[in-house]
C-alpha cells in the first residue's frame, strides 16, 4: 500500500532531525498547517489555493517535490483550479450573453414605444386638423345666403257667363329670409383720403358723429362713407390727396396748412 503525503513529508522531515517548530520557523509557515498537512488534513486549511502553495513550499523545502504523492496532489490541484477558472469564465460569458439579450429586448421596447408616441402625435394632428375644416365648413355654411323662393298656389274662380270656371295663379312670398343686401350705391359717397406724410386727421358726419380721430400715418390710408356730407378737420392739408367716389381731386391745401373742410358728393366745400 503506497504511502500518503502527510505521512511521506513527515518521515523525510524525521530523518533530517528537523522538528515542528524548525520547519515553521524556516518556511515562515505556521506549525499547525505544518501538522494539518503531515495528517492529511488539508481541508483544515482556508482554501484549495492555499493547501496547494503550502504543500509546494514545504515539499520544497524538504526536497521532496519529486515524491509520487507530492506530484499527483499538485497535478491534480492545479486541474481543479484550471476547471475552476474555466466555469468562472463560462459563468461571466453566459452573464454577458443574458446582458446582451436584455439590452437587445430593451431596444425592442423602446423602439415599440417610440412608434406608439408618433402615432399618437399624427392621430392628434389629424383630429386637430379635421376640427378645423369641420369648423371652417359650419362657417361657410353660416355665411351663404339663403335662396329666396316663392309658392305658387292655384285658386279656382267662377266667372259668370257661359265660360266654364276658370283658374288662375297667385304668387304667394314665403317669410323673410335671411338675404345679405347691399347698400344701393346712389344713397351714399365714399371719400377716401392717402396720407403723402403722417398727419393728424378727424372725421365727423355732418350730426357730429366722429368717424375718426387720430394721425393718419404717411403711405396709409382709410375709407369714409356717408349719405350727405363729412367735416373734415386737417394739422396738415398738403400731406393727403381726397378722392370722392374713386375720383382723385387732388390735396385740399397747402403744405403744413390747417384746414376744416365739408366734403359732399359734389366736392368740397370749404
Amino acid at each position: 500500500m503506497s504511502e500518503s503525503l502527510g505521512s511521506i513529508l513527515k518521515k523525510i522531515r524525521e530523518s533530517k532531525g528537523l522538528s515542528l517548530e524548525d520547519v515553521s520557523e524556516r518556511t515562515r509557515v505556521s506549525k499547525n498547517i505544518i501538522s494539518s498537512i503531515e495528517k492529511d488534513n488539508l481541508g483544515e486549511i482556508s482554501s484549495d489555493f492555499y493547501a496547494r502553495n503550502f504543500v509546494r513550499l514545504y515539499a520544497e523545502f524538504l526536497g521532496a517535490s519529486e515524491e509520487k504523492p507530492v506530484k499527483d496532489f499538485l497535478i491534480r490541484t492545479a486541474e481543479k483550479k484550471d476547471a475552476s477558472k474555466a466555469i468562472g469564465v463560462s459563468k461571466e460569458v453566459k452573464g454577458n450573453l443574458i446582458w446582451l439579450r436584455d439590452k437587445r429586448y430593451g431596444f425592442r421596447i423602446l423602439l415599440v414605444m417610440l412608434a406608439i408616441f408618433v402615432l399618437g402625435i399624427g392621430f392628434l394632428g389629424a383630429k386637430k386638423f379635421t376640427k378645423i375644416l369641420y369648423s371652417r365648413y359650419k362657417t361657410h355654411q353660416k355665411l351663404r345666403p339663403t335662396r329666396q323662393t316663392k309658392t305658387v298656389q292655384i285658386q279656382p274662380v267662377k266667372v259668370k257667363g257661359p265660360t266654364a270656371s276658370r283658374q288662375i295663379l297667385t304668387i304667394q312670398p314665403e317669410e323673410k329670409t335671411n338675404l345679405i343686401v347691399k347698400e344701393k350705391k346712389d344713397t351714399y359717397f365714399e371719400l377716401k383720403i392717402e396720407a403723402r406724410s403722417s398727419t393728424p386727421i378727424q372725421v365727423t358726419k355732418k350730426d357730429g358723429s366722429l368717424l375718426f380721430k387720430g394721425t393718419l400715418k404717411k403711405g396709409s390710408s382709410d375709407i369714409w362713407k356717408a349719405e350727405d356730407e363729412l367735416v373734415v378737420e386737417l394739422g396738415n392739408a398738403g400731406a393727403v390727396v381726397f378722392s370722392i367716389d374713386g375720383k382723385n381731386i387732388g390735396s385740399p391745401g397747402k403744405k403744413g396748412e390747417k384746414k376744416r373742410l365739408r366734403v359732399t358728393k359734389e366736392g368740397i366745400l370749404e
